[in-house]
């Protein structure tokens, strides 16, 4: 099944798919920052998605709701930082490695600077864990595709301290 513009390829030629009109207006505005619009025969059902038909809300309401509801997305390319470790505890294992990322900036003096921000990345799904343990290096390049998550860890001295990871749902490796 191919898209174009919020019209699907079936069997019966081009048929009008709300899901990739609103997808494709979103996505429209953020290139052009103006505000979408959309006609109303696009805004029904279509054949190609099934869990919508005959619900009450009817597309529109079900995409608005899923296009601005919420989001939590993060993506970093950057290079390793130590060897992956295993933490956590048996019924809940995790890894964890430090990534760091670069940011180029330049002064008004016409002075270049270079920002490396670290990250921690965390790593629950069993397959990409054994995956990442086993084989990331530091100093490797990589890209992570997940989520930002807040959390609190208690110092020696019992006082508490915010901690923030990335949950990592996809690791792709690249060549040193």
């Amino acid at each position: 099944m191919q898209s174009f513009r919020g019209l699907h390829h079936g069997y019966e030629g081009y048929q009008p798919c709300a899901i990739l009109a609103m997808s494709v207006a979103v996505f429209d505005w953020q290139l052009s920052n103006t505000v979408p619009r959309l006609s109303k025969d696009v805004l029904t059902t279509c054949d190609f998605h099934p869990w919508i038909q005959g619900r009450e809300e009817g597309c529109i309401g079900i995409l608005v709701g899923y296009f601005f509801s919420a989001l939590n997305e993060v993506t970093l390319l950057g290079r390793v930082g130590g060897e992956p470790q295993k933490r956590g505890t048996e019924e809940h294992p995790v890894v964890i490695f430090s990534l760091a990322t670069h940011t180029n900036y330049k002064y008004d003096t016409g002075e270049f600077m270079q920002r490396t921000d670290w990250h921690r990345v965390c790593i629950f799904k069993p397959s990409l864990r054994d995956t990442v343990y086993n084989y990331l290096k530091k100093g490797q390049r990589v890209y992570v595709a997940g989520r930002l998550t807040y959390g609190e860890v208690k110092d020696e001295a019992g006082n508490p301290r915010p901690t923030t990871a990335v949950v990592a749902d996809d690791v792709i490796f690249f060549q040193s």
